[in-house]
């Protein structure tokens, strides 16, 4: 049971001192992740409203390729 004992605490060791930094790489991940949601939101509405007005000034950009 000792060697039990000596690999949980080590890995509490690492655990302890990984944990910051891994919360931070989350929390960037989620806000990144937020972001390209958000674009990709944003240029999709862009996309309907353009389908929506014949008077659109960039159709080239939402034709599929031929």
């Amino acid at each position: 049971m000792r060697r039990l004992d000596d690999l949980a605490d080590r890995f509490d060791r690492v655990w302890r001192r990984w944990r910051p930094g891994l919360l931070l790489l989350l929390k960037r991940l989620a806000i990144l992740a937020l972001v390209a949601g958000g674009v990709a939101l944003l240029l999709w509405g862009a996309r309907i409203s353009c389908g929506l007005n014949p008077d659109c000034p960039w159709p080239i950009l939402w034709e599929k390729n031929r």
